[in-house]
């Protein structure tokens, strides 16, 4: 009984670090998306060209 608890607690907390995981690279996408979007609302083209 207590064995399959601390089974599912460890599988609900890998479930959980994936999804923060993935949570972190949206939110990195995100704000690279936000930033381009400045670049071109500047006229500035890829970031490349600083």
């Amino acid at each position: 009984m207590m064995l399959e608890v601390l089974h599912n607690r460890g599988k609900g907390a890998n479930i959980l670090k994936l999804c923060m995981r993935r949570r972190i690279i949206v939110s990195v996408h995100w704000v690279e998306h936000i930033i381009l979007q400045e670049e071109r609302a500047r006229g500035g083209g890829p970031i490349e060209s600083h």
